[in-house]
């Protein structure tokens, strides 16, 4: 369940947000001042913060300065009976994922909320897919102990630092792959996409890939089921397109 704090000085404000929101499922914490939604902020977790621009003689962008510092993923939005061009900048520059100004819309309240949680959602998601792959591509999980693997791993561990374009060449089911993404994910890299050219722009590879499989069937079976590939049937894989690698 997501928890949302709602910070405004309006009494009637917060009892109808809280009310629309726990209709749609949501965990709802108010404060009726930027002091009490400033300790709000350091005390809990928030998945978002709605906070009006002005409580009283104080701002709400101290509201959004604090959720900065303290819960950096969660999107604030910020709300404001004194629409002003100016304000919003201000608040936008700061961070906040958006501004509404009152009166406004439950249905353009519930989707800006429902697109700012989706986002935070999606950042969330993102970090951890990156953290997995940074974890799964280390050095360390690369398996070898002979001399010469530990030569590579002192190369990846250079390599990885520099800017240089690496080509990596090897037979088949040497691990070229796995050791690209080491280099990928152990250096500056590895806040920018890994990419693998498709089988399409490297044809060169068709050979190899065909006696890599052929191998991993018959070892699979024990068996030497296939010698081979036919040259006629060889000139057919160089032709096709390849919209995709192959597995």
């Amino acid at each position: 369940m997501n928890s949302i704090l709602v910070a405004d000085d309006e009494k009637s404000l917060r009892d109808f947000l809280v009310i629309m929101l726990k209709e749609e499922g949501y965990q709802v914490v108010t404060a009726s001042s930027v002091e009490k939604a400033i300790k709000q902020i350091h005390e809990n977790e928030f998945d978002l913060i709605l906070t009006d621009i002005r409580m009283g003689r104080s701002s709400g962008i101290d509201v959004l300065d604090a959720a900065k510092d303290t819960l950096p993923d969660t999107p604030v939005v910020m709300m404001t009976a004194y629409a002003s061009a100016e304000t919003a900048v201000i608040a936008m520059k700061k961070g906040a994922y958006d501004y509404i100004s009152k009166p406004f819309k439950i249905e353009d309240i519930q989707l800006i909320i429902k697109n700012a949680l989706d986002k935070r959602r999606l950042t969330a998601e993102n970090r951890l897919l990156k953290n997995t792959l940074n974890d799964h591509f280390q050095v360390s999980n690369v398996i070898g102990k002979f001399e010469s693997i530990k030569k590579i791993f002192d190369l990846v561990d250079k390599v990885s630092q520099s800017k240089a374009t690496v080509l990596i060449t090897g037979e088949s089911g040497t691990g070229k792959e796995l050791i690209a993404k080491a280099i990928h994910f152990n250096g500056n890299r590895k806040n920018y996409p890994f990419h693998l050219p498709p089988l399409r722009e490297r044809k060169e590879d068709i050979t190899e890939l065909v006696n890599h499989f052929i191998n991993k069937y018959n070892a699979r079976h024990n068996k030497t089921y296939i010698q081979g590939i036919d040259p006629d049937a060889l000139k057919v894989f160089e032709r096709h397109s390849w919209p995709g690698n192959v597995r």
